[in-house]
């Protein structure tokens, strides 16, 4: 069983749940598919299942991906920060036609204001949603590291 939690980004000011009741859901990820090898240019689908397996409703269903990035020590590097994968798609659905607001701005509808963080909107209790992200390939350094 996976639990919910609310974290809050770096910086100054006010938080972001400033004002948001606490609370806790039960949820479980019932199926999570991701290709076992991959290679460069291969294109790859990470599919996650959530279900909320309490008796109250998820206000706002969201996940976070901490590992599309590793850090490198090579000296002179400007970002430290090095892609291991980059998504092409995220999940929720794509506007038609498709509209990027930013450079970062992947399609995909269910992107928020943090940083590899994606929310597809309330779950109802004993329901089902699914996360899809497609990936265009891994990056090179992925290969060199063994992934």
């Amino acid at each position: 069983m996976a639990s919910v939690a609310l974290a809050t980004g770096c910086g100054g000011g006010s938080r972001q749940d400033a004002g948001e009741k606490s609370a806790s859901y039960d949820v479980e990820v019932v199926r999570a598919s991701f290709p076992k090898a991959q290679a460069v240019a291969r294109p790859a689908t990470l599919e996650l299942q959530v279900r909320n397996s309490g008796s109250n409703n998820v206000p706002n269903l969201a996940v976070s991906l901490d590992s599309l990035n590793y850090r490198s020590n090579f000296a002179g590097l400007a970002d430290a920060s090095r892609p291991v994968w980059a998504i092409e798609q995220g999940p929720g659905a794509v506007a038609k036609p498709p509209v990027e607001s930013q450079e970062v701005s992947l399609p995909g509808g269910a992107g928020t204001a943090y940083v590899s963080t994606w929310a597809l909107g309330p779950l109802p209790a004993g329901r089902t949603q699914t996360f899809t992200w497609r990936a265009p390939g891994c990056a090179a350094g992925a290969l060199s590291r063994g992934n």
